[in-house]
């Protein structure tokens, strides 16, 4: 399944994005103790709802609780869309 902000409630995890400022920012999670375990995807697409105007870099986290245990930083490429990343939970 895809996570997306239309099916957050289906699956119990909760979004934001935030597009204010120098930082566009968008959470995905858990609330504690109700992540499924599993294999997870992830990866940065370039929105063009924030406009961004220059070639982003960007920082994707990996948290378990309070624990980041996967940081990977890079620079958007032309197509917008990162390489796709993998975490088993």
């Amino acid at each position: 399944m895809q996570l997306t902000h239309k099916n957050s409630t289906m699956s119990g995890f909760r979004t934001n994005v935030g597009c204010s400022g120098p930082s566009h920012t968008e959470n995905v999670y858990w609330p504690e103790g109700s992540a499924p375990h599993g294999t997870y995807q992830f990866y940065a697409r370039r929105w063009s709802a924030c406009q961004a105007t220059t070639t982003p870099a960007f920082t994707l986290r990996v948290f378990e609780g309070s624990t980041v245990v996967r940081t990977i930083n890079g620079t958007m490429p032309e197509g917008g869309e990162t390489e796709h990343y993998t975490h088993v939970y």
